[in-house]
């Protein structure tokens, strides 16, 4: 049984109340999705994906020992990811001195994704000003409040509703001039410039593994929560080009350990370090023509502590 709620808390527990008594088990993405199942039940086996921190929001105990009815795999694998968004933009305009920080308001996830930009900020000299939404009938005004407040580009906080609102977001940002960072592939696909994330594939084939496992007789509770086994970076250069932007390759926190090429992409198998004061870190080759995206292998979490 299939079943797709809009990133509503209200209309996604409707949906879950009408379907948990007819299942046996329970596939939920996405914070808002995580948080309302754990909220209506905690017996029914249930996988996750997707997720911000689900320590911090209450779905498990440990990451280590989940117990309980739940577990999965968590959408971002290291605190330092948003910092990593936010050097990737002051890479790209290395004269960004004020950034906007668009979030939906009430947002688990905004927690996270603010310690993480107030960490990285002062290293990179930049000014954060935050701009929270509740629908999309928001985000005019918003993006015109942000360009008269000297915004010059924008990191935008993962979630259901800026996932839904992708392609608007990134058609305002471009109207705006506003150089936007996602963590999306997605919403790069529709216009937005560049995106930091997991590979979702990945993800969802994670989560199948634990959905195997659980049919097979597993406790949630006993199958330690994941994170994310690759990220990738991309960047749509028909925007950059548009922004009067160059792109250099590969991003200095981006240090490449080996390339594959086609005439329209650049392939980077890279881990991230930490977010680094600018000026630090020598560039290679410029980017192809075409969509150039980067794949992160391997832990951030270890790779960032």
């Amino acid at each position: 049984m299939q079943q797709i709620a809009p990133p509503q808390p209200a209309r996604v527990e409707e949906v879950l109340r009408a379907i948990i008594p007819a299942i046996d088990l329970l596939i939920v993405g996405s914070t808002i999705g995580g948080v309302v199942a754990k909220k209506i039940t905690t017996t029914l086996p249930t996988v996750f994906l997707s997720v911000g921190d689900p320590v911090r929001i209450g779905l498990v105990s440990s990451l280590r020992h989940p117990v309980g009815n739940m577990t999965g795999v968590t959408f971002e694998s290291a605190e330092e990811t948003y910092g990593k968004r936010l050097q990737l933009l002051k890479e790209i305009l290395p004269s960004l001195t004020t950034v906007g920080v668009l979030r939906t308001l009430g947002d688990a996830n905004i927690i996270n994704a603010m310690e993480s930009l107030d960490r990285a900020a002062p290293v990179l000299r930049v000014l954060l000003r935050p701009f929270d939404i509740k629908t999309r009938d928001d985000l005019d005004t918003t993006f015109a409040a942000m360009k008269t407040s000297g915004v010059q580009a924008l990191v935008v906080v993962a979630g259901g509703l800026t996932y839904a609102l992708g392609r608007r977001i990134s058609e305002l940002a471009l109207r705006y001039r506003l150089p936007s960072c996602h963590a999306f592939t997605d919403v790069v696909v529709v216009g937005g410039l560049i995106s930091l994330g997991p590979d979702l594939v990945l993800v969802v084939g994670q989560a199948g593994d634990y959905v195997d496992k659980i049919i097979r007789g597993a406790n949630p509770g006993d199958l330690p929560v994941q994170q994310p086994a690759r990220y990738e970076m991309a960047i749509n250069l028909a925007t950059a080009k548009a922004l009067g932007l160059t792109i250099p390759h590969p991003p200095r926190s981006i240090p490449e350990s080996a390339t594959s090429s086609r005439p329209d992409r650049r392939i980077t198998h890279a881990q991230p370090t930490r977010p680094t004061p600018p000026g630090g870190g020598p560039f290679s080759a410029p980017y192809g023509q075409g969509t150039s995206r980067a794949c992160l292998a391997g832990d951030l979490g270890a790779v960032l502590a």
